[in-house]
């Protein structure tokens, strides 16, 4: 039997398509994903608003990927979420945000 493909909640990449990130479910669980080019940085920081409360930030690696790219994948379990609702979650360098916060209804 083969693993449904995962359902893309919110997604965004960016204009030259070199950094894409966006928040997908399979089989109940919610991750939220980044893809580079290249490795342009060896780490993000990844930040998350559920519904009701406060923002919750962590520091991740871009792990190695095929022909010199990089990805990270973060489950939202991380970040304390088991409410029903809209969470926010913002992708994030030293020098600011990588794009847009992306909102997904879980």
């Amino acid at each position: 039997v083969a693993t449904p493909a995962p359902k893309a909640l919110a997604t965004y990449c960016s204009p030259s398509g070199d950094v894409c990130f966006g928040v997908f479910k399979r089989s109940g669980v919610v991750r939220l994903q980044i893809t580079t080019a290249a490795r342009y940085f060896p780490r993000y920081t990844l930040c998350v608003t559920p519904p009701a409360g406060a923002r919750r930030c962590g520091s991740f690696p871009i792990l190695r990927g095929a022909a010199g790219s990089g990805y990270g994948t973060v489950r939202l379990s991380t970040f304390g979420a088991t409410a029903a609702g809209t969470y926010r979650a913002q992708w994030r360098i030293g020098s600011g945000p990588l794009g847009p916060t992306l909102r997904m209804r879980v």
